[in-house]
């Protein structure tokens, strides 16, 4: 018996699970599937040994949910609840998942509209999203909107930000993915093809970052 995994994050590399691959994993209670095309054997979960706990499985969108409730056995769903993303993002074990631009535009106006500041909290990509050079505020001013959380790119690539703030005068107004942050640490995330103008402030991850606690790393 397997007593000692609670969890286990599955990277998009990974696009097939065997037959009981999670036997005898007792303590298991959180599955992340990353892959957004991936074949699962539907004795995975089979004979886990008892008690058998409550177990979420968290997948990347709506049809790789409904195809793994469709080859769970009818054993396997009377413990297993099957999470895809709310309009883009899934909040797991307390981190917030990106999945599309959708989803991070929805973490934007977190910040941006609804003041939330993610303050010890981690927000992490589970996919490479492409921006398609739509037009993008950034995440985050001076004030009431500071993101001071932290942003893990995860290894992932943002694809063409288009940032043209050169209307906003103020001399605090800050320009890039993100405004301005404080106490915030943004790491391991690329982005490709970025056109980023402003008058003040002008970064492509960050245009300012306020206090000695703020790092961008990788």
């Amino acid at each position: 018996r397997n007593t000692g995994l609670v969890s286990i994050e599955i990277p998009a590399s990974v696009n097939y699970i065997g037959t009981y691959a999670f036997r005898d994993c007792e303590s298991l209670t959180s599955v992340i599937i990353n892959s957004p095309n991936f074949t699962i054997e539907n004795n995975s979960f089979t004979n886990m040994a008892a008690p058998v706990p409550t177990m979420t499985i968290y997948v990347v969108n709506s049809e790789m949910k409904t195809y793994l409730e469709s080859v769970l056995t009818n054993y396997d769903k009377s413990y297993i609840t099957v999470v895809a993303p709310d309009n883009g993002t899934s909040e797991i074990d307390g981190i917030t998942y990106i999945y599309s631009a959708e989803g991070l535009q929805k973490f934007a106006n977190e910040v941006n509209v609804n003041g939330k500041t993610f303050a010890g909290k981690t927000v992490k990509l589970a996919n490479d999203i492409d921006l398609q050079n739509a037009a993008w505020t950034p995440v985050g001013q001076t004030g009431a909107t500071q993101f001071q959380g932290t942003f893990d790119g995860n290894g992932k690539t943002i694809y063409n930000l288009n940032i043209d703030k050169t209307s906003e005068t103020g001399g605090n107004y800050s320009s890039g993915l993100f405004g301005w942050l404080n106490a915030a640490k943004v790491k391991n995330v690329t982005v490709n093809g970025a056109t980023v103008k402003g008058n003040h402030n002008v970064g492509v991850i960050a245009g300012y970052l306020e206090t000695a606690g703020c790092s961008i790393e990788n």
